[in-house]
């Protein structure tokens, strides 16, 4: 029997070529897109009647794909967001689920969020202690199935609430948000790029800045001025190596400090009140907020604080009132004089002394400004004697025997008081490294030791 052999016809192209036959290669696609979340919630009211959409900046992402066939979802390739939330992969092959996951930390380092508790161990989502904090969203995929052309946009995509208790997500990125608008705000406004700034959450006392790094309560992650409050301190920590803040037992009380209204040690109020004025100046924004746990609301350029040196509100308003009443130029004046390094500014009228001897600009209008708000009278620190048996000489100041020998010697400049002398003298040197009294002592009943050396306030005026 003949074998008959039949060959396939050659294929031909349109001009009758001869083409080999080839199975047709599958179509690769760019895929883009804009992250957001909503915020629901208004920064200085704490009320819910208001829906703000906002870009996530800068996270590294990286694209999740299950290809036709696979099991499971594979990461594809790595990514990141640009500044104003837009994301683009390249090659992506045909596939039947596609997924974005979101990793809280900035491409360029501005800021990283981490788990301090494990709140969230799901598939998609991870707050985990001492990791950073991540998750995964699906994308349209019926956008890339159905494409028509190799470049599928998916729009807007939105990062959902998620109803983990203490960690939504959406609430997380906001929080990342604001730490990036702040360092935003330093390089434009100054030059300065600070360096990358951690967030650890959640903790469970009280937000603080620690090191280096930001601790957050769940209550403040809708609180912007308290983060960039928070984010002031940070920079103190960068720009200056840190603060002295000797807490808040000024008077031998702790309780109810740190207020608008109280008085602190001079370091403590002016560690707060600059880094209050910072939070403001950075979100261009009088208004302090924090409603979510304290509801406590201040106007730096309304509440006219006055109580003095002591006061962090005091010292907030004032700056305020020179940078952006007054209009001196941040970088010019507050920036220069706060990071100047002659000297650390660890108190306003160390600011002061800065902003004098660097040579900043429209020296009356600061001082107009701190007389506005009781800055223009306070105590130097500079002088230390020891208490013994010998009367004060103020020509050859060695020793002295009571308070009230330093008080007429160096106390009663601007209209200075006994009683406020006193209270100056024993909050100065029992809280901030000075002679210690016979035991027993309170602010209005204290014991000097003789051969002890102590802290010896004189009293100045701003003119």
């Amino acid at each position: 029997m003949t074998s008959l052999t039949v060959k396939a016809p050659v294929a031909r192209t349109a001009t009758g070529t001869k083409q080999s036959n080839t199975v047709r290669p599958s179509v690769r696609h760019v895929v883009k897109g804009k992250l957001f979340y909503k915020r629901p919630w208004d920064y200085d009211t704490a009320t819910d009647t208001k829906k703000f959409k906002e870009y996530l900046p800068g996270a590294k992402l990286e694209l999740w794909l299950q290809p036709k066939g696979a099991p499971a979802l594979e990461k594809h390739a790595d990514g990141a967001l640009s500044e104003q939330g837009t994301f683009r992969f390249k090659d992506v092959p045909p596939c039947t689920r596609l997924a974005l996951k979101i990793v809280l930390k900035h491409k360029a380092g501005i800021t990283e969020v981490r788990g301090h508790e494990n709140l969230a161990d799901a598939p998609d989502y991870q707050l985990k202690a001492g990791e950073l904090v991540w998750r995964r969203i699906e994308l349209d995929v019926a956008k890339l199935t159905g494409a028509t052309t190799p470049l599928v946009d998916l729009g807007d995509v939105q990062i959902l609430p998620t109803v983990d208790v203490d960690a939504d997500f959406a609430a997380i990125c906001d929080t990342y948000k604001t730490i990036w608008r702040g360092q935003n705000f330093i390089r434009e406004k100054t030059g300065h790029v600070l360096k990358g700034c951690p967030v650890n959450y959640p903790v469970r006392d009280i937000s603080f800045e620690s090191g280096g790094k930001l601790f957050l309560l769940p209550g403040d992650l809708k609180d912007a001025d308290v983060v960039l409050h928070e984010y002031g301190h940070y920079i103190g920590h960068e720009v200056l190596g840190g603060l002295t803040h000797p807490g808040y037992e000024y008077n031998d009380d702790a309780t109810g400090q740190h207020g608008p209204h109280t008085e602190e040690h001079y370091e403590s109020a002016w560690n707060e009140g600059h880094a209050t004025y910072l939070s403001c100046a950075m979100s261009d924004d009088a208004v302090y907020h924090d409603g979510y746990d304290s509801n406590l609301t201040m106007n730096l350029a309304s509440d006219a604080i006055a109580v003095g040196p002591h006061c962090e509100g005091s010292i907030q308003c004032a700056l305020w009132d020179v940078t952006k009443v007054a209009g001196v130029d941040f970088k010019k004046g507050f920036w220069t004089a706060f990071t100047w390094s002659g000297r650390k500014a660890d108190s306003i009228f160390a600011f002061y002394e800065n902003w004098k001897d660097a040579g900043c600009p429209d020296l009356a209008k600061l001082k107009a400004s701190l007389k506005k708000f009781n800055l223009h009278v306070g105590y130097h620190y500079r002088r230390r004697l020891r208490c013994g048996d010998a009367a004060l000489d103020p020509a050859k100041p060695s020793g002295f025997r009571t308070v009230q020998e330093l008080f007429d010697a160096y106390g009663k400049a601007a209209a200075g008081t006994l009683a406020k002398y006193q209270e100056e003298f024993y909050n100065r040197n029992r809280y901030v490294g000075g002679g210690a009294f016979a035991p027993g002592a309170t602010r209005t009943s204290f014991a000097l030791r003789k051969g002890v050396t102590y802290i010896v306030p004189e009293r100045f005026e701003i003119s």
